[in-house]
């Protein structure tokens, strides 16, 4: 990644970073700003810029409501297995929700690209403000 961006940099580009936070969001945002270390870089960390966690944090948010149902059955399926196994993790239940509309299979095909299917995300949800105003302010 580093060099990708100094490439672009040395061609001024304007390098926008989206990143998961992870557990620790300050910690992640400093760790890109001296690895890159150009003020010019303008980063977002998901899942709104400020709190830790990663995209799939702000899918779960916005899923369309029809299909909440869906993750509901992970809590179900959580509360089955009790303490002594291992939960599914963020990444599985997205993965999941996905395979449950097939779209798994329709994006190995390349026949359609699931995050940009209204009918699956819920993109009028205030859960995405904080990217778009981040995306307005910097590529407009």
């Amino acid at each position: 990644m580093k060099n990708r961006v100094k490439n672009a940099l040395e061609k001024n580009c304007d390098v926008l970073i989206i990143f998961d936070a992870d557990s620790d969001y300050q910690e992640t945002k400093s760790c890109i700003e001296k690895t890159i270390k150009k003020s010019e870089v303008r980063i977002f960390l998901f899942p709104d810029d400020s709190s830790k966690g990663r995209i799939e944090n702000l899918l779960e948010k916005i899923i369309n409501p029809r299909y909440e149902h869906i993750f509901k059955c992970f809590e179900s399926y959580k509360k089955c297995l009790g303490d002594k196994y291992k939960h599914p993790d963020d990444k599985a239940k997205i993965y999941a929700y996905k395979d449950a509309h097939g779209l798994i299979e329709k994006q190995k095909k390349q026949d359609e690209n699931p995050f940009t299917r209204e009918e699956y995300w819920d993109f009028e949800n205030d859960a995405l403000q904080p990217l778009k105003h981040f995306l307005k302010r910097n590529l407009s």
